[in-house]
Protein backbone atom coordinates (compact mmCIF):
# COMPACT_ATOMS: atom_id res chain seq x y z
CA UNK A 1 0.00 0.00 0.00
CA UNK A 2 2.83 2.69 0.71
CA UNK A 3 4.39 1.35 -2.75
CA UNK A 4 1.44 2.21 -4.37
CA UNK A 5 0.62 5.72 -2.34
CA UNK A 6 4.67 6.79 -3.72
CA UNK A 7 3.99 5.74 -7.26
CA UNK A 8 0.53 7.99 -7.18
CA UNK A 9 2.01 10.73 -4.96
CA UNK A 10 5.00 11.40 -7.03
CA UNK A 11 2.67 11.35 -10.61
CA UNK A 12 0.75 13.94 -9.13
CA UNK A 13 3.42 15.75 -7.48
CA UNK A 14 6.77 15.75 -9.36
CA UNK A 15 8.83 17.08 -7.16
CA UNK A 16 8.26 14.17 -4.61
CA UNK A 17 8.87 11.70 -6.81
CA UNK A 18 13.07 10.79 -6.57
CA UNK A 19 13.73 11.59 -9.80
CA UNK A 20 16.61 14.56 -10.11
CA UNK A 21 15.83 17.59 -12.44
CA UNK A 22 18.86 15.91 -14.84
CA UNK A 23 16.55 12.39 -15.05
CA UNK A 24 13.03 13.76 -16.27
CA UNK A 25 12.67 15.06 -19.42
CA UNK A 26 12.86 18.88 -20.20
CA UNK A 27 9.97 21.07 -21.14
CA UNK A 28 9.61 21.54 -24.81
CA UNK A 29 8.51 25.08 -25.41
CA UNK A 30 8.52 27.26 -28.62
CA UNK A 31 8.72 31.28 -28.20
CA UNK A 32 7.15 33.71 -30.18
CA UNK A 33 5.96 37.56 -30.17
CA UNK A 34 2.33 38.23 -30.38
CA UNK A 35 2.55 39.31 -33.85
CA UNK A 36 3.48 36.06 -35.27
CA UNK A 37 1.19 34.46 -32.56
CA UNK A 38 -1.59 36.43 -34.18
CA UNK A 39 -0.59 35.58 -38.10
CA UNK A 40 0.00 32.26 -36.93
CA UNK A 41 -3.70 31.38 -35.26
CA UNK A 42 -5.33 33.52 -38.35
CA UNK A 43 -3.09 30.79 -40.53
CA UNK A 44 -4.67 28.05 -38.49
CA UNK A 45 -8.53 29.27 -38.74
CA UNK A 46 -8.79 30.29 -41.95
CA UNK A 47 -6.39 27.79 -44.18
CA UNK A 48 -5.50 24.58 -42.33
CA UNK A 49 -8.66 22.37 -43.29
CA UNK A 50 -6.93 18.91 -42.32
CA UNK A 51 -4.79 17.82 -39.10
CA UNK A 52 -2.32 16.44 -41.35
CA UNK A 53 -2.16 20.31 -42.56
CA UNK A 54 -2.05 21.46 -38.83
CA UNK A 55 0.95 18.92 -37.83
CA UNK A 56 2.80 19.98 -40.28
CA UNK A 57 2.57 23.54 -39.53
CA UNK A 58 3.53 22.53 -35.82
CA UNK A 59 6.40 20.75 -37.08
CA UNK A 60 7.62 23.87 -38.62
CA UNK A 61 6.87 25.42 -35.94
CA UNK A 62 9.12 23.21 -34.05
CA UNK A 63 12.02 22.60 -36.13
CA UNK A 64 12.86 26.77 -35.50
CA UNK A 65 12.10 26.80 -32.45
CA UNK A 66 16.10 26.46 -31.30
CA UNK A 67 16.07 30.45 -33.18
CA UNK A 68 15.18 31.67 -29.89
CA UNK A 69 12.33 34.22 -29.98
CA UNK A 70 10.29 33.21 -33.13
CA UNK A 71 9.10 36.51 -35.21
CA UNK A 72 7.74 37.61 -38.41
CA UNK A 73 10.99 37.26 -39.88
CA UNK A 74 10.38 33.87 -39.60
CA UNK A 75 6.49 33.40 -40.67
CA UNK A 76 7.44 32.60 -44.62
CA UNK A 77 10.06 30.11 -43.49
CA UNK A 78 7.49 28.40 -41.21
CA UNK A 79 4.72 28.38 -44.12
CA UNK A 80 7.32 27.57 -46.76
CA UNK A 81 8.42 24.31 -44.35
CA UNK A 82 4.71 23.78 -43.64
CA UNK A 83 3.59 23.41 -47.07
CA UNK A 84 6.52 21.47 -48.14
CA UNK A 85 5.51 18.84 -46.08
CA UNK A 86 1.97 18.84 -47.33
CA UNK A 87 3.05 19.41 -51.00
CA UNK A 88 5.44 15.26 -50.11
CA UNK A 89 2.42 14.10 -48.31
CA UNK A 90 0.33 15.00 -51.65
CA UNK A 91 2.80 13.19 -53.73
CA UNK A 92 3.34 10.43 -51.76
CA UNK A 93 -0.38 9.60 -51.78
CA UNK A 94 -0.72 10.52 -55.71
CA UNK A 95 2.42 7.70 -55.86
CA UNK A 96 0.28 5.10 -53.83
CA UNK A 97 -2.52 5.67 -55.60
CA UNK A 98 -4.91 7.26 -52.64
Amino acid sequence: MTYSTFIHSGIVNPAKSKLTKENRDPVDSVTMDIPLLTRILELSREDIKSDVDLHNLLTSILNQKNKGILTMQDYESIVQGSSQKTDELESIKKLAGI
